[in-house]
């Protein structure tokens, strides 16, 4: 029984993880098609997308916010980790612990803020795009939502470590 749950979680968490990572890529991709359109059809044709910068804007924020819950999994968000390099032991969890925790409740108040912003943000409009602002929001909310798993399960496993030591 604690196998086939272990391959269920194991399947659950790699489907989550690609979510993230193919996510990223896709719109990513997109960023840069719609970047190389615009270019083209101004200097080829000395006609500008309308839509074509506000398309590469939206998708630079999925972009930024479905790679920042790769990197809180991978924990390699930017950091400033002169004393943390210099420890080793129980001291080094403690402060791992300590700052992933801190991150953690960041994390709740940005997914807080873009729960609030998206509700007052459904009825506006893109200009170009004519789609609802609340899709930008939408991207923080996803992006938040996984670095609050990925910092949770990581938290969770230095907590272990932490007594195990």
């Amino acid at each position: 029984m604690k196998d086939q749950q272990d391959g269920t979680m194991g399947t659950v968490k790699k489907y989550f993880d690609q979510f993230f990572e193919i996510g990223a890529v896709v719109a990513f991709s997109g960023m840069l098609a719609a970047v190389l359109a615009e270019i083209f059809f101004r200097y080829m044709f000395s006609m500008s997308l309308t839509w074509a910068e506000e398309l590469a804007r939206f998708l630079g924020i999925w972009t930024v916010f479905l790679g920042s819950a790769i990197l809180a999994k991978k924990g390699i968000h930017l950091s400033i980790d002169v004393l943390f390099r210099s420890l080793s032991g129980r001291p080094k969890l403690l402060i791992s612990l300590f700052t992933d925790f801190l991150t953690f409740l960041f994390c709740l108040g940005l997914f807080w803020g873009s729960v609030v912003m998206i509700n007052r943000s459904s009825n506006i409009m893109s200009p170009a795009l004519q789609i609802s602002t609340s899709y930008f929001y939408l991207a923080l909310i996803i992006g938040v939502m996984g670095m609050l798993i990925y910092l949770l399960t990581g938290i969770i496993s230095t907590t272990i470590r932490l007594f195990n030591k």
